[in-house]
């Protein structure tokens, strides 16, 4: 942050806040993208669509364990901080090295209700 020319009293808001969202939640679920299973091919077109379908598996099973979560009257917030501190993640926790740290959700019940700053589903669904 401080190469992007912020100032001292934005990256330590921003700084606080992160550590709040990953200390106050009691817990947080990580979902990483392993291509030990995966096809391997032998051209990087079809290699990076396979990797695709990793990233979108991993996603489409965080979603719902988000949903699943709700359903339990628990909320789930996604953060995609690992895609930026990789190696930190992988330090911190121990990962095996062929796991790609994704996303992040932190797990529990809402302190409390909050109004929605999202944008009507009118608003951004286009119906043809």
């Amino acid at each position: 942050m401080m190469k992007d020319g912020l100032p001292k009293t934005v990256i330590q808001a921003r700084l606080r806040r992160s550590r709040e969202r990953l200390l106050e939640p009691p817990v947080l679920v990580l979902g990483c993208l392993s291509m030990e299973d995966m096809d391997d091919y032998p051209d990087s077109f079809r290699q990076r669509n396979e990797w695709i379908m990793g990233v979108q598996s991993v996603s489409l099973a965080l979603g719902n364990l988000m949903l699943a979560a709700a359903h339990e009257g628990l909320g789930t917030c996604w953060m995609c901080a690992p895609l930026f501190a990789a190696d930190e993640v992988h330090r911190a926790l121990g990962l095996p090295k062929r796991w790609e740290p994704l996303a992040l959700l932190s797990l529990g019940y809402p302190a409390e209700e909050g109004a929605s700053s999202r944008k009507p589903l009118e608003e951004v669904i286009l119906w043809m």
